[in-house]
């Protein structure tokens, strides 16, 4: 599954979380990232999705996969963030 962040979605995540349904084993993936945030800023959009979906959605923090906010990561990370895509099986698109 590939979430985005930012406030349009953050209610359905929080009313998957509230069903909880067995969802501990999907493999997430963060769709988007800010670059030049501080990974410890709570707002960086990796901390959100953790907090938002994969810690109330039961997933091991093992199967979520996001990009580094970091400006001289950030290339390298998309590319390894893509291949894990591909590694996990690719996504579905769901119209």
């Amino acid at each position: 599954v590939m979430l985005a962040a930012g406030n349009t979605p953050l209610e359905l995540y929080r009313l998957i979380g509230e069903r909880r349904l067995p969802l501990a084993h999907l493999n997430i993936f963060a769709l988007d990232e800010y670059v030049g945030v501080p990974r410890e800023e709570p707002r960086n959009c990796a901390n959100l999705i953790h907090r938002i979906a994969v810690e109330p959605w039961g997933v091991p923090a093992g199967q979520y996969f996001c990009v580094s906010s970091l400006e001289p990561e950030a290339f390298a990370s998309v590319r390894a963030h893509e291949q894990r895509i591909v590694e996990a099986g690719g996504l579905d698109v769901l119209i």
